[in-house]
């Protein structure tokens, strides 16, 4: 097979941030990498706006459905919805009322949440809206929140005395700690750093 005939390989990148873009009848959730968006999970409203009850569940669902996109490390939520409606707000003030823990500064489960008006339900508008520099700087502001915040982290880890924590500082310790067989202790990573 020549270099001609060879398939290029598919990049995705690296994960950047989840999209969500608010539509009138239904949630579109994208996942932002650096190279390209992928379509994560459509969630649909079951009822009108103005019942309680079907914005709750429907509010609920959306943050079931990010759960386990923010445990794998993406800490960045931009929310998009048309302009003149109140679907961002609406979603922020739930976040505030009942899932404080995504937005107090101190927790490990912390994310950043960032609101842009806008369609987000397309792959071509979701490719149009990354692109924008209003999209490219609340990335690069909430990426360096992010940044900050495992910095300090680290640096409360590092220097606290009398803690459980243990700190490692090469490939060779975590490569021994990972396949020790024998280990009894359970580790709970937090953070893997590479310079």
């Amino acid at each position: 097979m020549t270099k001609t005939n060879r398939k290029r390989r598919y990049r995705r990148g690296y994960p950047v941030a989840v999209l969500i873009g608010f539509e009138a009848d239904h949630a579109a959730i994208w996942r932002i990498f650096s190279r390209v968006a992928k379509p994560s999970l459509k969630v649909e409203l079951e009822g009108r706006r103005t019942d309680e009850k079907i914005m709750y569940n429907f509010h609920e669902s959306l943050i079931d459905a990010m759960k386990p996109i923010l445990t794998e490390g993406v800490k960045t939520i931009v929310i998009a919805a048309p302009a003149r409606t109140t679907y961002t707000t609406d979603f922020i003030k739930h976040v505030l009322k009942h899932h404080r823990y995504l937005i107090q500064s101190k927790s490990p489960n912390r994310a950043n949440f960032a609101e842009l008006v806008g369609s987000a339900n397309s792959p071509t508008q979701v490719a149009e809206l990354v692109k924008t520099p209003q999209f490219t700087k609340i990335v690069a502001e909430t990426t360096s929140e992010e940044a900050d915040h495992i910095v300090g982290a680290l640096e409360k880890q590092l220097y606290a005395t009398g803690n459980s924590a243990v700190v490692l500082y090469s490939l060779k310790e975590i490569e021994d700690i990972l396949y020790d067989r024998n280990r009894k202790d359970d580790f709970e990573n937090a953070y893997l750093l590479l310079t």
